[in-house]
């Protein structure tokens, strides 16, 4: 176990991506998806697949809470099946809300691929503060088409502020949202189409 843990905090960040079709992920990528869900409380990852093995996916990205000082998160796309329609309704009903990405958001203004806060785009939160905290899916890698960002509906499950990690799992300064959320965490799910989006991301 601790030499996973030491890879993993080596390799804290994973990517896998195959955005314009479904692929069904292989042993290495099932085992830093269970490794990495372990490491977050059971209380912010029960709305995420427990296993995706012989699960069809469209785009996974995950990142280790084990490395520290930045924000750490679970991303996953999957492709809209029969079981879907049941989820979504279950979801719609336990949503604390549901947002549109056409309207204003208060959206986490992050960087994952640099991993660090976009300035500009922190600017704009400050008006959305009344708000609960949503992804920032422009900066999912190029992983939605631009229709998506007027027509997903995100239904927000939960986002609270506090540490939901131990101290040296957290961001040193934040991730660029309003006072008081300097450390927190949101969750939930978004319908498109095809495509069933699901994130957690803790600071």
């Amino acid at each position: 176990m601790q030499k996973i843990y030491l890879l993993l905090s080596i390799l804290f960040f994973i990517q896998v991506d195959c955005l314009a079709q479904s692929f069904l992920p292989d042993e290495s990528n099932i085992m830093s998806y269970e490794e990495i869900l372990n490491l977050y409380p059971k209380s912010l990852t029960s709305h995420l697949p427990a296993k995706i093995d012989g699960m069809n996916l469209e785009f996974l990205h995950l990142s280790s809470p084990l490395a520290g000082r930045f924000l750490s998160y679970i991303h996953l796309v999957s492709p809209y099946d029969t079981k879907s329609e049941k989820l979504k309704n279950e979801v719609a009903l336990k949503a604390k809300a549901i947002y549109y990405l056409r309207d204003s958001c208060l959206t986490i203004p992050y960087d994952y691929e640099d991993m660090k806060v976009n300035e500009s785009d922190s600017v704009r939160n400050p008006r959305n503060t009344s708000m609960l905290p949503i992804p920032n899916f422009r900066s999912w890698d190029d992983a939605f088409a631009l229709p998506f960002y007027q027509e997903a509906v995100v239904y927000l499950l939960d986002a609270e502020k506090g540490c939901f990690l131990p101290a040296d799992c957290l961001t040193i300064s934040g991730v660029g949202l309003p006072k008081g959320w300097e450390h927190g965490y949101t969750r939930g799910l978004a319908f498109y189409k095809n495509s069933v989006v699901y994130w957690l991301e803790v600071w």
